[in-house]
C-alpha cells in the first residue's frame, strides 16, 4: 500500500492540480482536508486521492481528524499544514502525538500575519506551525527574513510553478495578431495588489479606444467594499467580470498583464500569462527580477502609482517588433525556470530531505 500525504487546506482548486500529478509521480497518494468541498477539483484528483470537508463546528472538527490519524497512522507519510487556520496548530500537535512528520506550507499568509492582519488566535496557530513543524516550505522571497527572524528552523524554498503546455502551435504572431484584451488584470481584489493604480491610468485620453479586463471579483468577502468602489468608479474602457476557473480565455486574448503588487514573485497568474506569452509588467519587489527581465521579457517598475502608469504608457506604445520578442520571451522564461518538470524535482527534494528529520 502506498504512504499518503495528509493535506489540510482551505479549498482545493485548479492550481493545486500540479501538486496532485508531482505527489503520484513521487509515489504517494494524498488525502486534501478542505474547509470547503470544491467538486470541480475531484476531475483531477482520480480514484486514489480524496478530499474531504471538515465540519464547522470546532470540536467534532478535531474530532473529526483525531479519528482520521489514529486509524491511518502507519500509512501516513506526512502532514502538509497550510499556515492561515485558526486551527492549523491542532492539526500538527495531533500529529506529533501520533509520530507524523509535518510541512508548514507558507503561500502568502505570512503577509498578513506580519502586518497583524488576523485574529490572536489565528497569528497564534501560524507561529506555532512555523515554530514547530518539521519542515516550513515558503515559496517568495521576502519570507525568508521574516522566517529566520521568528526562529523557523529547516527553511525550504519552493515557488510556485504551472504545466507549461504550449498553446502556441500557430506561432505566437498569428496568435497576438488575434488579441483584443490590452491590458489584463487578474487576480484576487485586494488592497497589497493596487486595483486603484490600475482604474486610475485607464482614464487616460490616449486609452480610451481600448478594452481591458479586470477578473478576479468573488461575492461577499473581506474586500467586498473595495468590489463595490471599482464598480461605481471605473472607466468605459474597463469590463469587469468574476473570479474565472478558465483564465487561460483570457490569457489567450490579452497583450499585456498588470501586477502592481507589494509581493510579485511566482505569482500562479503571473506565471500562466506568461506562459501563454503575454507581456507582464510588475512591481520592483523580492524576486521579481527571477521572472521578470526588465525590458527584455516583460517591464519591472518602480513600485509608485506615477511609475507603474508612465511603463504601462510604455508597453503600450511598443512596437510589434518588439512585444512579439517580449511575448516569446516571456513564454520561454516559464518552460526553463517555472515548469513542472522543475518543480517535480523540487518537491521529490523536499519529501526526501524530511525523511531525514527525526519526529
Amino acid at each position: 500500500m502506498k504512504k499518503k500525504i495528509v493535506i489540510f487546506i482551505d479549498i482545493l482548486a485548479a492550481k493545486n492540480k500540479l501538486q496532485v500529478s508531482a505527489i503520484e509521480k513521487i509515489g504517494f497518494d494524498a488525502t486534501f482536508f478542505v474547509y470547503k468541498y470544491n467538486g470541480k477539483s475531484d476531475e483531477f484528483l482520480g480514484t486514489k486521492n480524496s478530499q474531504i470537508q471538515l465540519t464547522k463546528k470546532w470540536l467534532p472538527h478535531i474530532w473529526q481528524v483525531f479519528l482520521f490519524l489514529k486509524k491511518n497512522k502507519k500509512n501516513i507519510h506526512h502532514l502538509e499544514i497550510y499556515s492561515g487556520g485558526a486551527l492549523s496548530f491542532i492539526y500538527l500537535l495531533l500529529g506529533k502525538l501520533f509520530g507524523i512528520k509535518s510541512i508548514c506550507v507558507e503561500r502568502g499568509d505570512l503577509l498578513y500575519f506580519h502586518k497583524a492582519g488576523y485574529s490572536r488566535l489565528v497569528r497564534f496557530s501560524m507561529w506555532f506551525c512555523y515554530k514547530f513543524s518539521s519542515i516550513t516550505w515558503y515559496r517568495e522571497l521576502y519570507m525568508k527574513p521574516i522566517l529566520e527572524k521568528m526562529g523557523t528552523k529547516n527553511l525550504f524554498f519552493l515557488h510556485n510553478a504551472i504545466e507549461t503546455k504550449k498553446p502556441c502551435k500557430q506561432g505566437l504572431e498569428k496568435i497576438n495578431n488575434k488579441k483584443d484584451i490590452t491590458f489584463l488584470w487578474l487576480n484576487r481584489i485586494i488592497p497589497e495588489r493596487r486595483w486603484n493604480w490600475f482604474i486610475n491610468v485607464l482614464k487616460k485620453e490616449e486609452l480610451k479606444n481600448t478594452l481591458n479586463y479586470l477578473v478576479g471579483f468573488k461575492s461577499g468577502g473581506k474586500y467586498s467594499k473595495d468590489q463595490e468602489f471599482i464598480k461605481l468608479n471605473s472607466p468605459g474602457n474597463l469590463i469587469i467580470e468574476e473570479y474565472s476557473d478558465h483564465p487561460s480565455d483570457y490569457f489567450k486574448r490579452a497583450k499585456f498583464f498588470v501586477l502592481p503588487a507589494d509581493v510579485v514573485f511566482a505569482n500562479h497568474s503571473l506565471l500562466e500569462a506568461m506562459s501563454y506569452g503575454v507581456v507582464p509588467l510588475v512591481s520592483k519587489q523580492a524576486g521579481s527580477g527571477l521572472i521578470v527581465d526588465d525590458r527584455k521579457n516583460g517591464f519591472i517598475f518602480q513600485h509608485d502609482e506615477n511609475s507603474f502608469q508612465n511603463t504601462l504608457m510604455e508597453a503600450f506604445n511598443l512596437d510589434d517588433s518588439t512585444y512579439l520578442k517580449y511575448s516569446e520571451e516571456a513564454r520561454k522564461k516559464i518552460i526553463s525556470d517555472f515548469s513542472e518538470e522543475k518543480y517535480f524535482k523540487g518537491i521529490s527534494e523536499l519529501y526526501a530531505s524530511l525523511a531525514l528529520l527525526k519526529v
